[in-house]
């Protein structure tokens, strides 16, 4: 990346040229960098004002009265890149935490659904995620056999953010040994589970219904496909279709 660039992506142009202008002539006076730079004064000023922000330029003030300008060392700009880093990571959080309620108010303003396609294990943790942001309890079909088996790590990982922000769950689990076994130790605290009779091979699959929006997980690594529709209509069927069956099993115990 050449100079030009760099300082593209984290000083204005004029406070490029200010900084560069320091680094030739040295410590100077505010009228020497004026006169070596060929800026206007006032911008010079601007650009040494937000500088000393950045603590790429140091400020003092000697007896004569004339403020003198330091140029800091270039390896302060890491510093920088640091601190633009964690204001990006907080920015993207909030995105994130915005995104679901905007595309929800687009998507009723314009009457069409969104629908969102993944793939991998990547888009797998992203579908997944993307149900933490839920303000409702999700409703779940899922064949925890098939998730032990082929996401456990993203599974742990997801279960354990969704204890700590206290996102519940209720989730409809195919009656089988191996389903049983899992669910004996498995988040309690957060998850309520029924059983539905079932004598079919592992679906593979898992559904998720929340924030009109559902969800659907295929997990053989050879077909690993995710989707997130959101519809209003698409919702309303799936949570009444699950509450009706919820209320048609037992409960665990």
């Amino acid at each position: 990346m050449n100079q030009e660039l760099f300082f593209f992506f984290f000083l204005s142009s004029e406070e490029g040229a200010v900084y560069t202008t320091l680094l030739s002539t040295g410590p100077s006076a505010a009228r020497k960098i004026t006169t070596a730079s060929g800026m206007k004064r006032g911008m010079v000023y601007k650009a040494l004002a937000r500088l000393e922000t950045l603590k790429l330029v140091e400020k003092r003030d000697p007896p004569s009265g004339v403020a003198i300008f330091y140029p800091a060392h270039p390896g302060t700009l890491r510093e920088t890149l640091a601190k633009k880093q964690e204001s990006l990571a907080v920015l993207k959080e909030s995105l994130e935490a915005a995104i679901g309620p905007l595309t929800s108010a687009y998507n009723l303003a314009s009457g069409r659904p969104n629908i969102r396609f993944f793939e991998g294990e990547k888009g797998m943790e992203e579908v997944l995620d993307d149900s933490l942001y839920a303000k409702e309890e999700i409703r779940t079909y899922a064949d925890l056999g098939s998730i032990m088996r082929f996401l456990p790590t993203i599974n742990e990982a997801y279960v354990a953010k969704r204890e700590k922000l206290g996102i519940k769950k209720r989730g409809i689990v195919y009656d089988t040994p191996e389903n049983r076994n899992i669910i004996e130790g498995y988040h309690r605290a957060v998850t309520d589970t029924r059983f539905i009779p079932w004598n079919e091979k592992p679906t593979e699959t898992v559904i998720q219904i929340y924030d009109g929006k559902v969800s659907y997980l295929t997990l053989k690594p050879e077909s690993m496909i995710g989707i997130i529709i959101e519809d209003p209509h698409v919702y309303a069927t799936h949570k009444a279709l699950f509450d009706f069956t919820w209320g048609a099993l037992e409960k665990t115990n």
